[in-house]
């Protein structure tokens, strides 16, 4: 179990949503990894290491990305 809602994370894989990695700080989540519009969502570096340990996070050269497979595979 997740700290983040099922649907947060539906709109999340509808959007091609990418989660940028930083040094510190909370992890901004752009729609379709577009930098130049603002944050769809800020994730805690916390919740990203949860995400990532329950399989739900698929690594892309820029960061990661919802896994859809996952996200309906998974009840949350």
């Amino acid at each position: 179990m997740t700290g983040i809602s099922r649907a947060a994370l539906a709109r999340m894989v509808k959007d091609n949503s990418v989660i940028i990695m930083r040094a510190h700080g909370p992890c901004p989540v752009f729609a379709r990894g577009d930098r130049r519009t603002r944050a769809t969502h800020w994730l805690s570096r916390d919740m990203l290491k949860q995400l990532e340990i329950s399989g739900l996070l698929k690594p892309v050269p820029q960061g990661f990305v919802v896994c859809r497979e996952a996200v309906k595979r998974n009840a949350l």
